[in-house]
C-alpha cells in the first residue's frame, strides 16, 4: 500500500518509494503488487 509522506525521513519499516528499481527477489510481495 503506497502512502502519501511529505517528509524525506521514513519511518522504520517502510521504504521511499520514488519510482526507482527494486530488488523483487528480496522484496517479492512489492513486485507482485507493483
Amino acid at each position: 500500500m503506497a502512502i502519501a509522506w511529505t517528509s524525506d525521513a521514513t519511518p522504520a519499516g517502510y521504504a521511499l518509494m520514488q519510482g526507482q528499481l527494486f530488488d523483487k527477489s528480496a522484496y517479492p510481495l512489492l513486485a507482485i503488487a507493483y
